[in-house]
């Protein structure tokens, strides 16, 4: 019973992380050399596999440190994927302010974004308080300010955001963009504002970005 269970989670989990597992997620007729089940049908055998090894820790037990380890390795990569995935359900992607951009870390699965004008442009409201510099979106909460987070207008004098929200003289979003160095220092600018408001933890930095309007 306990390899039985064991084989076919692992089946399981391999299928879910092949990778070319968004292909079957997102397309019914996707050609695919790993053998795949309807999604509800793979869903619930995955499922109650799951469930029988939770209730059944005795036949845990039972099972070599190879297996162990090798099933905790599978599961961790499943949960990072489902986390991935999730979180694209969760946060629709923000459209940045014409006439500016918008600069986004993610920390511990939350996705924070901060709006920002170029020179010559301010906000349409006042964002100069740490708690509107950015938005964030995460398990529990969505963006506030729903698909576009700011507005830039037309304005000789900048007033309405703090000096961050504001790209260089001579240097707007389009121009930052371009120069990697330049963009990263927008980034790494931003999360030290965020670490400096407590927001700590793992800083997944793939998904960082500097989006213009």
């Amino acid at each position: 019973m306990a390899r039985k269970v064991i084989s076919g989670v692992l089946l399981f989990c391999l299928l879910i992380i092949d990778t070319n597992t968004r292909a079957i997620l997102s397309s019914p007729d996707a050609s695919h050399t790993t053998p795949s089940l309807p999604h509800d049908k793979m869903y619930n055998r995955l499922f109650t596999y799951l469930k029988n090894i939770r209730e059944s820790p005795e036949e845990i037990q039972a099972w070599s440190r190879e297996n162990i380890a090798s099933l905790r390795g599978l599961l961790q990569k499943v949960s990072n994927l489902l986390k991935y995935i999730y979180q694209e359900f969760v946060c629709t992607a923000p459209l940045p302010p014409s006439s500016g951009g918008l600069v986004c870390v993610t920390i511990n699965n939350v996705r924070y974004c901060k709006p920002m004008c170029n020179q010559g442009y301010d906000f349409s409201f006042l964002r100069r308080s740490q708690k509107i510099l950015y938005e964030q979106c995460g398990d529990h909460t969505q963006f506030i300010g729903g698909s576009r987070l700011a507005v830039c207008i037309e304005s000789r004098i900048p007033v309405s955001g703090a000096p961050s929200a504001y790209f260089p003289k001579e240097q707007d979003c389009e121009e930052t963009v371009q120069d990697y160095s330049l963009e990263k220092q927008q980034i790494e600018c931003f999360a030290k504002e965020l670490k400096e408001d407590g927001i700590t933890g793992e800083h997944n930095e793939v998904n960082d970005c500097l989006m213009c309007g």
